[in-house]
């Protein structure tokens, strides 16, 4: 439950400041103002502590930040997930982030011996692997747009308290395991189950229940059947103006792409739009059916969810 509090005298150590673009006197000091705005707080005012943290800003850009509708889409690999992100950055009113917590993710799975990923130690030298100050300054941190759609995978919450999601709106995409392993195993070699991230999906999905949210669930193959019909749907789960912008963007890498991309987006970067679905023709590697059993239940858990609660072509079910 979000409460709204009228907040007086803020203290000047906050580094909050004004400017022109306030209507206030320029080079007032807050501490020595009564200067009422309307702070959005959760319950448990874990926002107060973003807003020490925050760097210097005015009083106009620190209030549209709170304002900023953020989306998490909580993917797993090889989801067609990065087409979904390029999609929302045609958006007149969004900014994308993609995969803010990759960096964490592969410091802490190098220490832990877990799977090599191509180019792990130039992402790790390029973001920021302090899962903390992720949260902190760029998954709550600010942003001048009214959308923030941030491209995550469910695999990356290694050892992190979920209770930031109280201030997202979380969206998950899934995709079949037996059409996902295959294209996995191409980039990192056989995939243990938690590398594909659908049993994270599984447990983010049970949590978000249980805080009373009921996140929209997406299928990949939906996605691609009906691009524009899923798309349209999500948007008014959302509470989003549906864009047909959405439904293409330029050939090539996007200037938001992660320094990965060169690794993992080499199809996504030759296309303009979402693809039409084609079911793999190839057998399935029996080297991955044992990987394939262990992902089994967790993907038919989302998956009945998915049935009764998600966002799919021909409709949308609530």
């Amino acid at each position: 439950m979000e409460k709204v509090v009228i907040v007086r005298h803020l203290p000047h150590k906050w580094g909050l400041s004004l400017d022109d673009d306030d209507g206030l006197r320029k080079g007032t000091l807050l501490d020595e103002l009564t200067y009422a705005f309307a702070m959005r707080l959760t319950e448990n005012c874990k926002l107060w502590a973003n807003v020490v943290s925050y760097p210097k800003m005015s009083i106009g850009r620190f209030m549209q930040t709170q304002l900023t509708k953020r989306i998490c889409l909580w993917s797993g690999p090889r989801n067609v997930s990065t087409a979904l992100m390029y999609a929302f950055a045609q958006r007149s009113d969004t900014r994308v982030i993609d995969e803010p917590l990759y960096g964490y993710y592969l410091d802490v799975v190098s220490q832990m011996g877990g799977a090599s990923h191509p180019g792990s130690a130039e992402v790790m030298a390029a973001m920021r692997t302090d899962s903390e100050q992720v949260i902190r300054e760029v998954i709550l941190g600010p942003c001048e747009k009214p959308v923030l759609f941030m491209k995550q995978m469910a695999h990356h919450l290694v050892d992190i308290d979920f209770g930031f999601m109280r201030e997202t709106v979380n969206v998950l995409l899934i995709r079949d395991p037996r059409e996902m392993l295959p294209s996995l195993e191409k980039v990192i070699g056989k995939p243990t189950l938690a590398d594909t991230g659908l049993k994270r999906q599984a447990e983010l999905l049970q949590y978000l229940k249980d805080l009373g949210q009921s996140p929209p669930v997406l299928d990949s193959r939906e996605l691609l059947r009906d691009a524009e019909g899923v798309l349209r749907q999500l948007c008014e789960r959302l509470g989003l103006p549906f864009e047909r912008a959405m439904l293409s963007w330029p050939r090539g890498p996007h200037p938001d792409d992660g320094v990965w991309a060169k690794h993992w987006y080499g199809n996504v970067h030759q296309s303009t739009g979402f693809v039409p679905y084609r079911p793999k023709t190839e057998p399935f590697p029996p080297a991955l059916r044992d990987i394939l059993e262990e992902c089994a239940p967790y993907y038919d858990f989302l998956s009945f969810f998915c049935q009764s609660h998600c966002v799919r072509s021909g409709g949308l079910v609530h």
